[in-house]
């Protein structure tokens, strides 16, 4: 988890431009002045997640380390201040302890088993969701559909296959679930460009 405090003037100064033009739960942190905490979370986006991982892992010592942390810091601010004008207007619905263990739970395996690609029959089944429930609950709290996130899974681990250990590109296909190493290579290319 990555909890970042930030005070009102600094998004302020940083972020806006004007108070009209600000998303409400914004607005309503920026004009309450006293001392009292706001709590906000917000679904995480492939942008998030990948700044968040770069905040964790960061293998850089000293000075170069913390000044990688702050801008990695505010690259994260960023993508989080972007989201709240692509949420809804209406209230998110709530979902109970019991929905959002389910839901982390579904995330969770789909970040484990790669090969072969669960369908969202076989995941909802796993955790003991309905598939419609799963589906709309993912994309409201993770703020991706299970599909993106799970090709956002195996394409990273790909990437690593493939820099980190050097793994052929057939053996590589089948570690992330393509049948075929051109239908990996083709996806892969279309992915990361």
């Amino acid at each position: 988890m990555i909890a970042i405090s930030v005070r009102p003037e600094f998004l302020v100064e940083q972020f806006m431009t004007s108070i009209v033009d600000m998303p409400p739960q914004i607005r309503a942190f920026i004009s309450n002045p006293g001392k009292q905490v706001h709590y906000c979370q917000l679904p995480l986006t492939a942008e998030m997640f990948t700044a968040a991982n770069n905040l964790i892992n960061n293998r850089l010592d000293g000075k170069l380390s913390l000044l990688y942390t702050e801008a990695v810091t505010l690259e994260l601010l960023c993508a989080a201040v972007r989201s709240f004008y692509s949420l809804p207007a209406a209230a998110n619905p709530e979902y109970t302890e019991r929905a959002l263990r389910c839901l982390q739970a579904a995330r969770s395996l789909v970040t484990r088993q790669l090969a072969p690609v669960l369908t969202i029959r076989q995941l909802a089944r796993s955790v003991g969701m309905a598939e419609t429930a799963l589906t709309r609950g993912f994309k409201s709290v993770y703020g991706e559909t299970i599909f993106e996130f799970s090709l956002r899974c195996r394409m990273q681990h790909a990437l690593t296959l493939l820099r980190d250990q050097q793994c052929s590109v057939d053996k590589v296909s089948e570690a992330v679930g393509y049948s075929h190493p051109t239908s990996f290579a083709t996806a892969f290319r279309r992915y990361f460009g």
